[in-house]
């Protein structure tokens, strides 16, 4: 596959930062058995950053991921390693490394379990400011019609960085999702 992104950023910060990104990422997946599929994406962004007083700067940074999957009769496993080049809430253009992996857990055919872990770690693109995430999660989902699915879930997730030091969050969902089709 070949993915083309085009981001466009604005920011009402002091310097008025503006930034424009322009990715290419090029993947292959391939179901090696049946129960083996792995993934590999590599590719440039390209970033044009304008800000008030300090001129316009072009930036190149590298997007990829690896993904390995496994799937025995009732049960996936799912890892994975990206990379990617993302401007901050505030316009500052950021690194992120991400590594995370999955498993569910599939209880009958109309229930399963689904646990998740990942960690990311993030810095400018000057090396400034660096900060960790981390996040673990658990759902349970069912299968109530053909069309209908109802999942709750809990979600633990830590940050630690430099500036703010360390912090934590819960959060506790329940979602119902319907598919529905239109018709012309």
């Amino acid at each position: 596959g070949l993915d083309t992104t085009f981001g466009f950023f604005t920011s009402e910060n002091d310097l008025a930062t503006r930034s424009q990104t322009i990715g290419v990422v090029a993947s292959i997946t391939q179901q090696r058995t049946r129960r083996h599929t792995i993934g590999f994406s590599l590719g440039p962004t390209f970033v044009r950053t304008e800000e008030r007083g300090l001129g316009t700067r072009f930036d190149v940074g590298v997007d990829g991921s690896a993904n390995f999957g496994y799937k025995l009769r009732d049960l996936e496993i799912d890892l994975s390693l990206t990379q990617s080049v993302e401007p901050s809430t505030v316009g500052e253009l950021q690194s992120f490394t991400r590594a995370g992996a999955g498993l569910i857990w599939t209880v009958n055919p109309e229930e399963s379990l689904s646990f998740s872990a990942d960690f990311t770690h993030r810095t400018n693109l000057d090396g400034s400011e660096p900060s960790d995430f981390a996040r673990i999660g658990a759902s349970y989902d069912v299968t109530l019609t053909r069309e209908a699915r109802l999942s709750v879930g809990y979600q633990f997730r830590a940050e630690n960085d430099d500036l703010d030091g360390f912090a934590s969050d819960h959060q506790v969902f329940l979602t119902l999702t319907h598919d529905f089709t239109l018709l012309p």
